[in-house]
C-alpha cells in the first residue's frame, strides 16, 4: 500500500450515506503489478487446498472463481498480512476486523455475471461484515463490472429464497455500475445490493474480494471454510454452477465436463467430498458459531489462550501467564466467581486481533482491545463479567487522574499504551465514569491487572479457571 494516510471524513461520511466508497491509487504500483501474475498462480495450482470453481461457457468450461488461498499463496499472503487494507476498512465500520473469507472472481470472456443480491444473506455466522473489492483487470461495463445501489445498505430485503432478489425488488432500485481501473479499491457493505452482468468482451475482468467481520464476532475464516464446502457439496450436479452457499452466480454447471475423481483445481469445491473437507480446511481455530454447551464455550476460551497466550505480553511475562496471575490475585482478594472470571479473560480481545509484543503495532495504537473482548464475551456472559473487561482500561485513566502515585508504579508497556489510549482522565471524564455501575470492580481489576507482571509468580492452572467459566457461560441460540 502506498501509505497509511487516513480515510478522509469526507469519504468516511460517504461510505455511511451509501453503503460503499470507491478509492483510486490505493495500491502501491508494485502491488497492482503483481495483482495479474499472483492471480494466474492461484489459477494454474495444483495445490488442493486452494477452491477452485469452474462453469461452462460457449467455448468450454472455464475458471469461475478462486478461494482459500490468502494463507496459502505467499504474495496474496502478504497483500492481507500488512494489514493496511484492514486498517482502511477498521476506519469505515469504526472498530477492528478480521479476514473471513476471500475469492478471486475470474470472469474470463464469456464468463457469466451475478443476480442482484446482498452477501449478507450468505455469511449467516456474523453480523458484522463487509468487503474489499480489489479490480486485478479494468472493469467496465463490457466485461461485467459491479452494479450497486446507493443508500440502500441498512437492513435485509426479502430474498427470493435462495440469496437473490426477486425482479419485482430489482426493478425497484436504481443501479450504478463502478467502473474501475485496475488497481483500484471498492469497499461495499455486505447489505449493499449489488449484480453484476457477463462479461461480453475478450479481456478478463478479475477482481479479488475480501471479506471482513468483525473481531468481536471472532477469527471465523476457517470454520466458514469448512462449513461452505460441506453444504456446496450438496448441490453437485445442480444445472447452475454453485460457487456460494447462495444462488446469485449464473453461470452454467461444468459438472458434465469434468471428471468428478479429481482434485479441486479440476472439479471446483462443489465435488469435494466432506473427508476431503475434513482433511484439507480442518478449522486452525476455534468454529465459535458451533458451541453448543457451556462446557464447549470453557474449552473453546482455555483452547484460545493454549495456542496464542505464548506470545509475550510485555517484557516480563506471556498473554497467558498474565491472565493467569491476574485471575489469581481476584481470588486471593476473595472476588465473586464472576470478578476472578473477568480478571482472567480482561485481555481477551489482544489475542482476537492478534495483538502481541512481536506486532509492530501492539500498543502503538488503539485496537480497543477492551470493547473487542467485552463484546465478544457478551455471547456467553452477562455484564458482571463484561463491564469491568470494557472499564479496565478507562480504570487505568482514572487511577492516572486521581492517585498521584499510580502513574508511577505502571510498567512500561502500561505508559506506552496509556498515551494511545487517550492519556489520564479530564475532571469531566471522572465523573462520567464514576457513574458507570460498578466502577469499583474495574478499579479492583485494573490494580489486578497492573500486579499481574511478575516473571515467577505461583498461579492456579488454566483448567481452574475454566472451571470458572463453564459454572457462568450461557450458551444462546447464536452469536451477537
Amino acid at each position: 500500500m502506498n501509505t497509511e494516510r487516513p480515510v478522509p471524513s469526507a469519504s468516511v461520511r460517504q461510505w455511511h450515506r451509501d453503503g460503499f466508497l470507491h478509492l483510486t491509487d490505493s495500491l502501491d504500483p508494485a502491488v497492482c503489478e503483481a495483482l495479474s501474475d499472483w492471480s494466474d498462480e492461484v489459477a494454474g495450482s495444483d495445490d488442493e487446498r486452494f477452491l477452485q470453481h469452474r462453469e461452462m461457457t460457449d467455448d468450454g468450461p472455464v475458471l469461475a472463481r478462486s478461494e482459500h488461498f490468502a494463507t496459502i499463496h505467499p504474495g496474496f499472503g502478504s497483500l492481507v498480512g500488512d494489514g493496511v487494507i484492514a486498517r482502511l476498512g477498521e476506519q469505515l465500520i469504526g472498530e477492528p476486523i478480521v479476514l473471513y473469507k476471500e475469492k478471486i472472481n475470474h470472469k474470463l470472456p464469456g464468463g457469466a455475471g451475478f443476480a442482484p443480491h446482498q452477501d449478507a444473506t450468505a455469511y449467516r455466522f456474523v453480523g458484522t461484515h463487509l468487503t474489499c473489492m480489489v479490480a486485478i483487470d479494468d472493469s467496465t461495463i463490457e466485461n461485467g463490472c459491479l452494479e450497486v445501489v446507493a443508500g440502500c445498505h441498512h437492513e435485509l430485503l426479502v430474498d427470493d429464497g435462495d440469496g437473490c432478489l426477486p425482479a419485482s425488488a430489482e426493478r425497484a432500485l436504481k443501479w450504478q455500475p463502478v467502473e474501475m481501473r485496475a488497481g483500484d479499491v471498492l469497499w461495499f457493505h455486505s447489505r449493499t445490493p449489488h449484480r453484476s452482468g457477463s462479461n461480453t468482451s475478450t479481456r478478463s475482468r478479475r477482481a479479488l474480494f475480501l471479506t471482513f467481520n468483525a473481531a468481536a464476532e471472532g477469527d471465523l475464516r476457517s470454520a466458514y471454510y469448512a462449513d461452505k464446502i460441506n453444504r456446496l457439496h450438496h448441490h453437485t450436479g445442480a444445472e447452475r454452477a454453485r460457487v456460494s452457499t447462495i444462488g446469485h452466480f449464473l453461470g452454467r454447471s461444468a459438472d458434465d465436463a469434468t471428471d468428478q475423481s479429481s482434485t479441486s483445481n479440476n472439479t471446483g469445491a462443489s465435488t469435494m467430498t466432506d473427508d476431503h473437507a475434513t482433511a484439507s480446511l480442518s478449522p486452525d481455530r476455534v468454529p465459535w458459531m458451533q458451541l453448543r454447551t457451556a462446557a464447549d464455550v470453557a474449552s473453546a476460551i482455555t483452547d484460545l489462550y493454549e495456542r496464542k497466550g505464548a506470545s509475550n505480553y510485555d517484557e516480563a511475562v506471556t498473554q497467558l501467564a498474565h491472565a493467569l496471575q491476574c485471575g489469581n490475585l481476584a481470588m486471593e482478594s476473595g472476588a465473586t466467581s464472576a470478578t476472578i472470571v473477568a480478571a482472567f479473560l480482561h485481555d481477551i480481545g489482544h489475542l482476537l486481533v492478534d495483538e502481541h509484543d512481536s506486532n509492530g503495532d501492539f500498543l502503538a495504537r488503539d485496537l480497543h482491545h477492551e470493547e473487542v473482548g467485552a463484546r465478544f464475551l457478551a455471547n456467553w456472559f452477562g455484564p458482571e463479567v463484561t463491564e469491568p473487561i470494557r472499564l479496565h482500561v478507562a480504570a487505568k485513566r482514572f487511577l492516572c487522574a486521581t492517585d498521584s502515585s499510580y502513574h508511577d508504579g505502571l510498567s512500561a508497556a502500561s505508559v506506552r499504551s496509556l498515551e494511545v489510549q487517550g492519556g489520564p482522565m479530564t475532571d469531566d471524564e471522572v465523573a462520567a465514569f464514576r457513574a458507570n455501575e460498578g466502577f469499583e470492580t474495574a478499579v479492583d481489576l485494573r490494580r489486578w491487572d497492573d500486579g499481574a507482571k511478575l516473571s515467577d509468580a505461583s498461579t492456579p492452572s488454566l483448567d481452574t479457571f475454566g472451571t470458572f467459566i463453564e459454572s457462568l457461560a450461557s450458551v444462546s441460540a447464536t452469536l451477537r
